[in-house]
């Protein structure tokens, strides 16, 4: 699959890794309902995910990457799925707003954030929503243990952790984290 994107958006930077992490990611977030992208970009993980889902919601704070999404969706035929994607400065009280204006369903979520992560705000709004499975994508594995606190707070679980090596020749990964429900919030 092709994507377009302008240079100014993020993109991940090993295509010879994408196609493992998003078969990863599908297998990780299943299928449902709805599939949220948080931290969407130009649509990458909304767009290879789509088929599994009868719709699927990204949030993006950037206006040209979520044009770029838009563009990306209508290029692929998404699979039947219907896909809208929001540009919105991702925080707690935004995210938990969107929230409320959809309802529940069964549900699968994905965030894929920048280096320096999501903040704990966001991680709990997302973890309020109670989706039966959500994939944290980490380019900073430095962040997993306390961001993995955080989701405890918020009554999930580690299931399961995927590394790759995106960056080869250095120590640095993209790991794809898979939590579900099962801890009792705080």
């Amino acid at each position: 699959r092709d994507y377009l994107f302008s240079p100014a958006v993020f993109s991940q930077v090993n295509p010879s890794i994408v196609p493992t992490m998003l078969a990863e990611a599908r297998r990780l977030a299943g299928g449902g309902e709805r599939l949220w992208d948080l931290y969407c970009g130009y649509g990458l993980f909304a767009v290879a995910l789509a088929a599994g889902f009868a719709s699927v919601v990204g949030v993006e704070a950037s206006a040209e990457a979520v044009a770029c999404a838009r563009a990306n969706a209508a290029r692929s035929g998404q699979g039947g799925a219907s896909l809208q994607f929001h540009h919105l400065h991702i925080t707690g009280p935004t995210l938990a707003a969107l929230f409320k204006a959809t309802p529940a369903a069964d549900e699968a979520l994905i965030l894929d954030p920048p280096h320096a992560g999501a903040p704990a705000p966001v991680v709990l709004a997302a973890g309020a929503r109670r989706a039966r499975r959500v994939v944290h994508v980490f380019c900073n594995t430095a962040r997993i243990p306390a961001d993995a606190a955080v989701w405890r707070k918020a009554g999930y679980r580690v299931g399961e952790i995927v590394p790759l090596d995106m960056f080869p020749g250095t120590p640095e990964l993209e790991t794809l984290v898979c939590l579900e429900p099962g801890a009792p919030p705080a």
